[in-house]
């Protein structure tokens, strides 16, 4: 029998297995999976990181650059203008495109992690109880709420 599996997360790599090691194999990946706690994809890190190369970029690229800039504004707004010319030159616009492109692709990594991380619980047991308690505290809140108005409504006098 041949095991078909991950080398470093890249490639396949190909290993010969006899029937009762691939017995034990499985069974071991069973349990490893049975018990396996749920890491939830957090957005913090890669967010942070991509404000701070974003600001970090766009300061190169003013601080070092040469321009001009101007803004009117006026009435109606359709006749406000911005206009902005500047121009950076040697490692300065090499680094600060750089470090604007790093920027973005983190910025859509933190959003990939985030809407990942909304979806991750939904099919998991654990998911699921958390719904549950939820839903359960919801209900609870109703009937605390509904009481409260049945115990002003008593206290009115009829008439």
């Amino acid at each position: 029998m041949f095991y078909v599996g991950r080398l470093f997360g890249v490639g396949l790599h190909l290993t010969y297995v006899d029937a009762q090691e691939g017995f034990e194999r499985g069974r071991k990946l069973r349990a490893a999976h049975e018990i396996h706690e749920e890491i939830h994809m957090k957005s913090d890190g890669p967010l942070i990181l991509a404000v701070l190369s974003l600001v970090a970029g766009l300061t190169i690229i003013v601080k070092y650059g040469v321009g001009t800039g101007g803004f009117n504004a006026a009435y109606p707004v359709s006749g406000a203008s911005l206009q902005m010319s500047i121009s950076t030159a040697g490692p300065a616009a090499i680094g600060g495109m750089a470090l604007l492109a790093l920027g973005l692709l983190l910025m859509l990594w933190a959003l990939l992690c985030a809407i990942v991380g909304q979806f991750v619980g939904f099919g998991t047991e654990r998911g699921r109880a958390e719904r549950l308690e939820r839903r359960e505290r919801k209900q609870l809140e109703r009937e605390e709420r509904q009481l409260e108005r049945d115990e002003r409504l008593s206290v009115l006098p009829k008439g």
